[in-house]
């Protein structure tokens, strides 16, 4: 339950939509081939940061001991994007483009990992993030929806 309702209800519908991202790029692309494209990275494309994270989170959901933390914050940092997203009026092609960008470069781990740090670097300067995250309520609304922590009775019921 978050303690701030102004900042909850601010991110409640955001985040569901965040997330349905993040689930279509894991589930829809996760193992498709690589191919080059004209495409390039880009930190500053919450579509490429959604699939970094997204990429990042399924590394680690495949660890054989997963680490439930760093897999609700990348979905913390997926949801961030989401909403940028849904922000700027790009939210349904940014998620064709997500996906897209996960096909071309979800086998390219280097990328892939360089761009989530990238990407959460950006998003540590961004005081939006750094006051929802604070906040609590991006960490919260992570808890909710992904799926190491929905297996994990201690971080379902962290407050």
């Amino acid at each position: 339950m978050d303690r701030n309702p102004e900042v909850a209800a601010s991110t409640g519908g955001h985040m569901k939509i965040a997330y349905t991202i993040t689930t279509l790029v894991l589930s829809g692309v996760v193992g498709a081939c690589g191919t080059a494209t004209a495409v390039t990275p880009d930190s500053t494309n919450p579509a490429h940061c959604v699939a970094a994270f997204a990429y990042g989170r399924s590394i680690n959901a495949g660890a054989k001991v997963p680490d439930v933390a760093l897999s609700v914050e990348s979905t913390a940092r997926a949801l961030f994007e989401g909403k940028r997203m849904k922000v700027d009026g790009t939210f349904e092609a940014g998620g064709r483009e997500g996906e897209e960008f996960y096909a071309t470069y979800g086998k390219d781990g280097d990328a892939m990992l360089k761009l989530a740090y990238e990407c959460g670097k950006r998003q540590d300067l961004d005081p939006n993030f750094r006051a929802m995250n604070d906040s609590g309520a991006l960490m919260a609304a992570a808890r909710k929806v992904d799926p190491l922590c929905q297996a994990s009775q201690a971080c379902r019921n962290h407050r």
